[in-house]
């Protein structure tokens, strides 16, 4: 701190004790009364500096899939059914995956594809993939844009399946961009 600073932090400190014993002298019959609004507002100020202090942690423990970033690393929270979630943003378009290690492609549902801009419809699905379920068709797409935190990655290589797919699957292929993936208990953290 200067001392330039250091001269108008005194002089504002100052002029808050002046302000606060005019006060104080002006209404010494409510003295109390104020004094317990002035600390509740000083509470509650000081409450609101904190939380918005923690406001990454507090999204990742109330919205898990959108988790929070620093820098190039982003870290998520284990959702309450043992699945990690993730919130991206494909053509525009907020999408939830499953996070699926098993999984090779990025992977979407009929409905999904359709929120995105892509007709499902028009695709052809002459592409056998092998899942937990059993032989399924899907069809390669080209996604245009996707958005995790601040980081754009442009015409990505992803399928669209053709059975019943409950939700869009992110798997290997995506995380494979990212230089190191862990997890360590219950969270998820994704380093570029």
């Amino acid at each position: 701190m200067t001392d330039h600073e250091q001269a108008r932090l005194t002089y504002l400190i100052i002029l808050l004790i002046f302000v606060m014993c005019s006060f104080g002298f002006y209404y010494r019959k409510n003295l109390e009364r104020i004094t317990r609004h002035f600390l509740s507002w000083a509470l509650i100020f000081i409450g609101l500096v904190t939380a918005y202090g923690f406001k990454d942690v507090l999204t990742a423990a109330l919205f898990p899939q959108i988790g929070h970033q620093r820098g190039e690393t982003f870290v998520y929270s284990k959702a309450g059914d043992g699945h990690f979630y993730l919130q991206l943003v494909v053509n525009g378009e907020k999408v939830k995956f499953l996070l699926d290690t098993g999984a090779t492609n990025l992977v979407l549902n009929k409905k999904t594809a359709e929120k995105v801009g892509i007709d499902p419809n028009e695709l052809s699905y002459n592409f056998k993939t092998y899942t937990a379920n059993g032989i399924s068709r899907s069809a390669k797409i080209l996604i245009q844009e996707i958005k995790i935190g601040s980081l754009y990655d442009y015409d990505v290589a992803a399928m669209v399946a053709e059975g019943a797919l409950f939700m869009p699957l992110l798997g290997m292929t995506f995380l494979s961009q990212f230089g190191e993936i862990s997890i360590n208990g219950d969270k998820l953290t994704l380093t570029k």
